[in-house]
């Protein structure tokens, strides 16, 4: 196939993946409560003439093409329980929201896979589509690994696009970062503590959970702050303290929820460890008991220089100029966890940055925000680069 072919395909498909995106956007769904998205996506891919078949709990795999190589393209399905607060005529109205663009990844994935079927006779080798839930949570991309989406066929190489919003960058904008980690691992967390309820005015007949839970929060600041180098680039974040409902007594429970993040492997089980060391000790300080339980987490991405290098060819072939690529060793990290990162473990993958929003053009509102907004144009650039970069990959990078 032709780049510059594929780029003027792109273009012909926005009205089509504009038509997906909004629909979507009606009906985001958190986790892998998200069967009437992937219902949706599953329609399009029949009408496309893909057939496409249930992976895991709530993902979806097709294959275009045959034979090998096989070459992966994935885009995240699912929203956040964020309530939607953008004006638009088609704001979610069901109290979740897609505010972190994963309705423009699977659009534009969506166009991609219009492409390539409707060239599948010029493919050499087969393109797998992997449309993952559960990704703001980082459980989908592992369920669907131990479901099968790495086998039958074995992808030997692999791709995911991620929008970004409010920034400088002009609309379009493919930033191809440099190999190595790019998106630190993430652990999300629940801290259970348990005392003796009293009432509020004889604390000495009770264990005071919440005084426990707010000591164990100063505590735990010392890990960052304390006990690592500044060149470890590690968070520990306590997002939610509940405890207790009157202000007259003292509550015999407190949960607290938080996550960590780091790049590290060393970094990381050195985070766990110290976390649970330090809650369970904080607890016996004061008669209580602490318990901690890890309810999700992923690794960190790493992307791969031959990767990299390949993502970069395709798209200056298709794009041109509208191509970055990030010097190695100038940086190219985020704060923000992905766990694609697990498949970036399993084969060599990258994962590139659309810019989808100047803050000129009035994209103000960063990810995750409920005023957030894309510009939908990106996805032209955003279905090119799908696409190129798995034909590249396809005829050997040549």
């Amino acid at each position: 196939m032709d780049y510059k072919r594929i780029l003027e395909l792109s273009k012909a498909n926005l009205p089509y993946m504009k038509e997906i995106r909004q629909h979507l956007h009606r009906l985001p769904g958190v986790g892998f409560d998200n069967e009437e998205a992937m219902e949706y996506i599953a329609q399009k891919l029949s009408e496309l003439g893909i057939e496409s078949k249930k992976v895991g709990k709530c993902g979806l795999s097709a294959v275009i093409g045959n034979g090998s190589p096989c070459f992966l393209l994935r885009a995240d399905t699912d929203g956040l329980a964020i309530r939607e607060e953008t004006g638009l005529p088609y704001s979610s109205e069901n109290g979740n929201m897609h505010a972190c663009g994963h309705d423009m990844h699977t659009a534009q994935l969506l166009g991609a896979a219009k492409i390539l079927k409707e060239n599948e006779e010029a493919l050499d080798g087969c393109i797998k589509l992997m449309l993952q839930s559960a990704e703001e949570n980082l459980c989908g991309a592992r369920d669907m690994i131990e479901n099968g989406i790495l086998e039958s066929p074995k992808p030997s190489g692999g791709m995911m696009i991620h929008v970004m919003t409010a920034t400088d960058f002009d609309t379009g904008t493919v930033i191809v970062p440099p190999h190595g980690e790019s998106a630190p691992a993430a652990d999300f967390f629940r801290i259970t503590i348990n005392g003796k309820g009293c009432h509020g005015s004889s604390p000495k007949e009770g264990k005071d959970a919440l005084y426990t839970a707010c000591s164990a929060v100063i505590n735990l600041s010392e890990i960052t702050s304390r006990e690592l180098a500044f060149s470890e680039r590690a968070i520990l974040t306590i997002g939610s303290l509940n405890a207790g409902d009157s202000a007259n007594v003292i509550p015999d429970k407190a949960v607290l929820q938080g996550s960590m993040r780091c790049f590290a492997d060393e970094t990381r089980l050195h985070l766990k460890k110290r976390l649970v060391e330090i809650c369970e000790k904080t607890a016996e300080l004061f008669g209580t008991e602490a318990s901690v339980e890890f309810t999700s987490g992923c690794p960190s991405l790493v992307n791969d220089e031959a990767m990299c290098n390949l993502a970069y060819e395709a798209l200056k072939n298709s794009i041109g100029d509208k191509a970055i690529k990030i010097p190695d060793g100038n940086g190219c990290t985020t704060s923000g966890s992905e766990d694609f990162a697990y498949i970036s473990r399993k084969i060599p993958t990258v994962m590139l940055a659309l810019a989808a929003g100047r803050r000129k053009d009035g994209h103000i509102h960063p990810l995750h925000h409920p005023c957030v907004t894309f510009d939908e144009e990106a996805m032209i650039n955003g279905c090119c680069a799908l696409t190129s970069v798995a034909v590249h990959f396809l005829k050997g990078g040549k």
